[in-house]
């Protein structure tokens, strides 16, 4: 066990009873966007629904110019249960990486070991929501980063000032997201191109020439 200062963030309820878009009441993504602008290093994001909209390009691109290094890991198109939602984000991809972002996405189909309840799970899906900042504050809650979650639902979540665990968390997800997840990047023609180690020598490609 670790003890830790932790501090816990809810929307109002009443955000429900306001016209849809009140920034007055997007408690929990406020104090979020307030914490990532005081990160020095580096911010990873674990989301299963991203839809950053002109203004989170740009507050990516802001993090970025600053030297922050953002990391966003969420969802593949085969391995989200939302295919609408993953689609509206498929068109902000190309922006996010030339803001600066890193960039992942879920692998559907991996080899699972059973898990504590005798289960070999068939499809892998992300549905976690959690923050790394500067690996000394970690957040977890409801909240996804689209506009639905932000201005719509009334979300809470938790953060923890600790480093003993922010550092240990971070460095397991640097560690798995290549064997777990497709590595996003532009080529030099400006093409999507997923990348992901499959334990060889050699790395599978794929890469969107649409």
């Amino acid at each position: 066990p670790v003890a830790a200062m932790a501090t816990v963030v809810s929307d109002n309820p009443d955000k429900l009873l306001y016209d849809v878009g009140d920034e007055d009441f997007a408690t929990l993504a406020i104090e979020k966007r307030d914490r990532f602008l005081e990160a020095d290093r580096e911010i990873f994001i674990f989301t299963p629904y991203y839809i950053p909209g002109d203004g989170g390009i740009a507050f990516v691109t802001r993090l970025a110019q600053k030297g922050v290094r953002v990391v966003i890991v969420t969802n593949s198109l085969a391995s989200t249960n939302h295919v609408a939602v993953h689609g509206h984000y498929a068109k902000y991809r190309k922006r996010l990486l030339q803001a600066g972002a890193e960039l992942w996405e879920i692998r559907a189909v991996l080899e699972m070991d059973e898990t504590g309840w005798g289960h070999t799970p068939e499809r892998v899906t992300l549905h976690s929501k959690a923050t790394f900042v500067d690996r000394d504050t970690v957040f977890v809650g409801s909240l996804n980063f689209d506009p639905r979650s932000i201005f719509l639902n009334t979300e809470m979540g938790i953060f923890i000032e600790s480093a003993e665990l922010g550092g240990p968390f971070t460095e397991k997800a640097l560690e798995i997201l290549p064997e777990v997840a497709y590595r996003v990047t532009l080529d030099d023609r400006g093409n999507l191109v997923w990348t992901y180690d499959d334990g060889a020598e050699r790395a599978d490609v794929f890469v969107d020439l649409t």
